[in-house]
C-alpha cells in the first residue's frame, strides 16, 4: 500500500488501493463545527479514500492525482468543479444532512439524517481501515469526526 504525502497535512494521504490502479471515485464534503472538509469517495466500495482537506484546491490537486472517473483521468480544474458541486449536492446523504457540530454529535442531538450520513461516514471509514497500511490506520483531519463520535449510542436500527 502507497502513501503520499502533501504540504498541506502532517500526515499521510491515504490511497488505499495502492500500486497504477486509480480508483473511480468523486469528491463529497462535509461540514463540522461551521468548517468545509472534503473528501475522496469511492462508490463502488463505500470507502473514504483521502484525509479531509479544508482547501478545495488541495482537494481537487490530490483527485487530479489519485482518483479517476470511468472516462479516465481528470485535471485540477474539473477536480475543483466537483468539490465546488459537492458543497451543493451529494452522492452519500440529503442536502444539509453533512453538516455537524462537536456539540450536537456528542450530546446526541442529531437529526435522523445527520446520525444516518454520520454513521455511514463511520462505516465508511472502518471499511477503509482494513485496506490502509498505516498506524494509525486513518490520520488526518478525520480524527476530528472520530472523537467526536466517540461516545455515539449504538444505532437502534442494528
Amino acid at each position: 500500500m502507497e502513501q503520499h504525502s502533501t504540504e498541506q497535512h502532517d500526515g499521510p494521504v491515504l490511497f488505499p488501493l495502492g500500486g497504477d490502479f486509480l480508483p473511480v471515485a468523486g469528491i463529497e464534503s462535509l461540514v463540522l463545527d461551521g468548517r468545509r472538509y472534503y473528501f475522496g469517495f469511492d462508490y463502488k466500495s463505500d470507502m473514504v479514500l483521502s484525509v479531509l482537506f479544508d482547501d478545495p484546491a488541495a482537494m481537487a490537486a490530490y483527485a487530479s492525482t489519485y482518483l479517476s472517473l470511468t472516462t479516465g483521468r481528470q485535471d485540477a480544474s474539473f477536480w475543483a468543479q466537483e468539490a465546488a458541486r459537492s458543497e451543493e449536492a451529494s452522492g452519500l446523504c440529503e442536502d444539509g444532512d453533512g453538516e455537524f457540530t462537536t456539540e450536537a454529535i456528542r450530546g446526541g442531538q442529531l437529526t435522523r439524517g445527520r446520525e444516518r450520513h454520520l454513521r455511514y461516514l463511520l462505516y465508511a471509514l472502518d471499511h477503509a481501515r482494513h485496506f490502509i497500511a498505516t498506524d494509525p490506520p486513518l490520520p488526518g483531519t478525520w480524527s476530528l469526526l472520530l472523537e467526536a463520535a466517540a461516545d455515539l449510542p449504538d444505532d437502534p436500527d442494528d
